[in-house]
């Protein structure tokens, strides 16, 4: 099995009162794209602003949330809302929210195999 087939480790955080798990998997990802474009997760090299990280803590929980993932971009809204208001009410400091997502989205990312390098290619080089 290769690395990009095993399911990576969700990040846990206390939202609304319940323990909720932070997964960028293919769903994810998908909405990311679909509702912020390609370029959105290559944007966080260069700045990580707030409204960035409230729309990944969406995206990472709606995988394993179906109510935070409605079929229309009103629905989606009010999710994102939703979930911003949990991360006031609990008075969880953005520091900690920007810390588990950012783990979240590293664990997402394919580990080079032993001596592989991210384009696939030996350490060594070609072959």
């Amino acid at each position: 099995m290769t690395q990009v087939e095993q399911a990576k480790p969700a990040v846990p955080i206390t939202l609304g009162g319940k323990e909720r798990m932070i997964v960028f998997d293919w769903w994810s990802i998908s909405l990311i794209i679909e509702e912020r474009g390609e370029e959105f997760l290559a944007s966080l090299a260069e700045r990580v602003t707030l409204p960035k990280i409230l729309f990944l803590l969406w995206a990472g929980l709606a995988s394993s949330d179906p109510e935070l993932d409605p079929l229309s971009s009103e629905g989606r809204r009010a999710a994102q809302r939703r979930v911003a208001g949990w991360i006031s009410e609990e008075h969880i400091p953005i520091r900690q929210v920007t810390e588990k997502v950012m783990l979240a989205l590293a664990n997402s990312a394919p580990q080079a195999e032993k001596g592989e390098t991210k384009n696939g290619e030996s350490a060594s080089g070609p072959e």
